[in-house]
């Protein structure tokens, strides 16, 4: 099989991540406008609680796939009986997923109030199955992913400025969010033919799958207890009205963190490959870039959203939902322990089958963060979700680290923390003088933004980072090349 550019594969996950972020943030300041904080705190509300069955779902289907396909793809026959296993499994723990589904909505009064989104987004769970998307990791095709989520994403916005007009249209705005998805899998389900034919098969090897995968699972369950939780549990604590500001708060929150960890999300093939087939030394070495361009990445980015958030929160959502400001900026600390705790996991643990390790982590977190929100929110309401998310983030951060000792050799991060934190320093010397300049928020935002852009980038090129120096020497070495050419 033709080995994959790991440089565009890392561009196309980018895009890919940030497109199917960018269309519902491109939507978000109309639909925050005209839906009004309390129903979008219902849609989030009810979200939170399907979320906890989708996982249920996933059951760490797609970790476990590209892993362990990862290392079976260039062999035919095998990789096809496993791809057919591991679909076949998932249909069975999409079943079990409904009917406790069912179940919850008999016995709570509370979920069952929002029943009519709930089923509606519950669509969710069969659609993610079938969409395969843990095939695609595998092969690496990132090409496809990224054309197809361009396309269903331009649909989903032209259909949410033609019929969501009010705030009665929240129940169409949630059918419109499902079923956009939703065809992203169908195409999704009948493309990965290209690779396999996924047809069910009894002979699913349950022993051997199964254990890897609910740890996996119960790893991924926990992550989104003490992210989910928050929502969930002021739902049931507080107000839509409160839901809401906090939900707006965690999209933009979302919507950071998972652009930059798709740099870590879609190294996993290639990092579990290596370290599979024994190739220590590039892995180390793939390891090392890896952490040295998320350092990079998450300083600037963290220290301008804390710099930035209230004008970020009233730009996207409109002032009445600047109460979400504080929450944003507690929250922007928790992205930076977030990512670090998905490289330790994700880049580390994982390729060595560290399971347990993961679970620990995020287990011990997830039960800490439970507990916090019961004790903060009833205090800070939505400041304290935010509080509990930071909390569980860095104490998941904290145990991966401890577990990854000695599992991995870096040289040269400690340097280039340095220079990201002098760039830092400039981003806060222009935001903070130009906010003194210019009284209009949108203006200053606009332009703190490309002058901290700018002027990290000079300091980082100053300081001669390696990483930074490499790709503008390969860019220059082309357009040299180019010229020649012609």
């Amino acid at each position: 099989m033709e080995k994959k550019s790991m440089k565009l594969n890392a561009v196309l996950n980018g895009i890919k991540t940030f497109v199917s972020i960018l269309f519902p943030i491109i939507t978000f300041p109309y639909i925050t406008r005209v839906l009004g904080a309390d129903n979008i705190g219902k849609i989030n509300f009810s979200n939170s609680i399907v979320n906890y069955f989708l996982l249920i779902a996933a059951l760490g289907v797609s970790s476990y796939a590209i892993r362990e396909g990862a290392a079976l793809r260039k062999d035919r026959q095998r990789i096809n009986e496993f791809l057919r296993q591991i679909f076949s499994i998932n249909l069975v723990t999409m079943v079990i997923a409904y009917i406790l589904l069912a179940f919850t909505l008999i016995v709570s009064t509370k979920i069952r109030s929002y029943s009519t989104i709930v089923l509606i987004q519950s669509l969710n769970v069969f659609f993610t199955v079938i969409g395969v998307e843990w095939v695609y990791s595998i092969y690496e095709d990132y090409l496809y992913i990224t054309v197809r989520t361009i396309l269903v994403q331009v649909i989903s916005l032209i259909l949410t400025f033609v019929f969501v007009r009010g705030a009665d249209d929240y129940v169409t705005y949630v059918w419109i969010s499902v079923l956009a998805s939703g065809g992203a899998n169908l195409i999704n389900f009948f493309y990965a033919f290209k690779y396999c034919r996924l047809i069910p098969t009894a002979h699913m090897q349950i022993a051997k799958h199964l254990k890897p995968m609910i740890i996996l699972g119960c790893n991924t369950l926990a992550v989104t207890i003490y992210v989910n939780s928050d929502i969930t549990i002021l739902g049931f604590m507080k107000d839509d009205y409160c839901v809401g500001i906090y939900s707006n708060a965690v999209k933009i929150y979302t919507v950071v963190k998972q652009i930059i960890n798709a740099l870590i999300i879609v190294a996993l093939p290639r990092l579990s490959a290596l370290y599979g087939n024994g190739e220590y030394k590039e892995y180390n070495r793939l390891i090392e870039k890896v952490l040295k361009a998320l350092t990079l990445l998450l300083l600037p980015v963290v220290t301008g959203l804390i710099l930035l958030s209230d004008e970020t929160v009233v730009l996207i959502s409109g002032p009445k939902y600047a109460a979400g400001a504080a929450s944003l900026r507690i929250l922007s600390i928790a992205i930076a322990f977030s990512i670090l705790a998905s490289f330790f996991t994700t880049a580390i643990l994982l390729p060595r089958k560290k399971e347990k390790y993961i679970l620990k982590a995020t287990m011990i977190s997830a039960l800490v963060n439970i507990g916090l929100n019961f004790i903060l929110i009833p205090v800070f309401s939505e400041k304290g979700a935010a509080m509990t998310t930071v909390l569980a983030e860095f104490l998941t951060m904290t145990i991966a680290m401890h577990y990854s000792k000695g599992d991995y050799a870096v040289a040269g991060v400690g340097g280039t923390f340095l220079k990201s934190l002098c760039g830092c320093l400039g981003i806060g010397a222009v935001c903070l003088g130009l906010k003194s300049l210019i009284g209009n928020f949108v203006v200053y935002t606009v332009i703190s933004i490309v002058c901290s852009v700018i002027i990290y980038g000079i300091i980082i090129v100053v300081l001669k980072e390696d990483i930074v120096c490499g790709i503008l020497k390969d860019l220059i070495r082309k357009i040299n090349k180019g010229e020649q050419d012609v």
